[in-house]
C-alpha cells in the first residue's frame, strides 16, 4: 500500500493519486505486505530508472542504424 498526504504530498486528486502509486510501488520492491508513506525522493529514483531506459533505446536504436550502415 502507498500512503499521500494532502496538502504535504500533492494538491490536488492527480498529483496525490501519482505519489500513492510510487509508493506502492517502493512497497512492492521492498517486501509485500506493507505500507510507505510517500517521499520526494521516490519521484526522483523513478525520474533516474526511466531516463536510464530512455538512454539504453537510444543506444540500442544507435547501434542498430549502425549495424545497417555497416551491413
Amino acid at each position: 500500500m502507498g500512503i499521500a498526504l494532502y496538502p504535504l504530498d500533492g494538491k490536488n486528486e492527480r498529483e496525490l493519486m501519482f505519489n500513492a502509486d510510487a509508493a506502492m510501488y517502493h512497497t512492492k520492491h521492498t517486501g509485500r505486505n506493507g505500507y510507505h508513506f510517500f517521499q520526494p525522493s521516490m519521484n526522483m529514483l523513478a525520474q533516474t530508472q526511466l531516463q536510464l531506459m530512455n538512454d539504453l533505446w537510444l543506444a540500442l536504436e544507435k547501434t542498430r542504424a549502425q549495424a545497417s550502415v555497416s551491413a
